[in-house]
């Protein structure tokens, strides 16, 4: 398991490196980075979320799995209380930020491939259906942050309209009624589940291609990584312990837990006119020192567990 997961560690890095490559020889431009971003989510994620629910035991599979979705309230629960917390010092341009990337983390172009390489297809069910309320924390109390309010319909909205969330919607009546999907269609949508870890990691070294090495140790960007990726995983170990939660409920709620910040971050940083520099820092800076992170905290459970 160790061995997989190193193993794991250096395809990522280096498909990571292969996205900063093609993005500074302008391989990848800011069009093609907004079109690979599309492809992802609208078409990559959905595919593996329904492939997910395929060959699960029906109903009491999905009634196993429900706990989840509690702890994904918990996990935005500590996030929210912890951002304020940790962060109330902070100039109100970075605060929001900060805010903001506690509970938007990066659960689905890092954290589901991660999931599903660690987690296999049970693991990504799970995932799916603990991003449900996610999104919806994300789409209002998250712009709220930037706008000063909230629009419940168009929360709803988002999130019932949303591919990744259809997708889950699928996957259940799939999953409890026992369809069984057309070889063709399925066909078609394997080959776009196998495509996942190379185009999300391609994205996100696109993303941390622009990053300047010399304000990595910026102390507000250090601590926020901190907050991010150990403080409330930590908080959120302690709790499925003490909840005696199983092995794939901790282990994929600490994960997606422990991801960091998503880079929507730095996008809403330059469209509401918060620190843009900030923003785009937290979501490389995250992104580096979590790739040593995760793999601790995965360690951590196989140990607890006995795996």
């Amino acid at each position: 398991m160790v061995f997989d997961l190193i193993k794991l560690e250096i395809v990522m890095t280096l498909l990571i490196l292969t996205g900063v490559r093609m993005r500074r020889t302008g391989r990848i431009t800011d069009a093609g980075r907004e079109t690979l971003t599309n492809v992802v989510c609208d078409v990559i994620l959905p595919c593996n979320i329904i492939m997910s629910f395929t060959g699960q035991n029906g109903l009491d599979a999905l009634l196993d799995s429900l706990p989840i979705v509690g702890l994904s309230v918990l996990v935005m629960i500590i996030s929210v209380l912890l951002g304020k917390l940790a962060f109330r010092r902070f100039g109100p341009e970075v605060r929001v930020l900060a805010l903001y990337g506690m509970i938007n983390s990066n659960s689905m172009f890092i954290g589901l491939p991660v999931v599903e390489s660690l987690f296999g297809g049970y693991g990504v069910m799970l995932q799916s259906l603990y991003m449900i309320f996610v999104r919806i924390i994300i789409w209002s109390y998250g712009m709220s942050l930037f706008t000063g309010g909230v629009n419940f319909r168009d929360t709803l909205f988002r999130t019932l309209t949303h591919p990744c969330v259809i997708a889950v919607e699928i996957g259940i009546l799939i999953m409890v009624f026992d369809l069984q999907i057309p070889d063709i269609l399925y066909q078609s949508m394997h080959y776009f589940h196998v495509c996942l870890m190379a185009m999300s990691m391609l994205l996100i070294g696109s993303v941390l291609s622009s990053i300047d090495l010399r304000r990595l140790f910026r102390p507000d960007v250090l601590w926020f990584s901190f907050i991010r990726l150990v403080a409330a995983p930590l908080l959120i170990l302690l709790i499925c312990l003490f909840l005696k939660t199983d092995y794939y409920l901790t282990g994929v709620t600490l994960i997606l837990c422990a991801m960091p910040c998503a880079s929507l971050t730095a996008v809403l940083a330059a469209r509401y006119g918060a620190d843009l520099q900030y923003g785009s820092l937290i979501v490389a800076v995250s992104t580096i020192i979590g790739t040593f992170t995760i793999p601790l905290w995965f360690l951590a459970v196989t140990r607890i567990f006995g795996m």
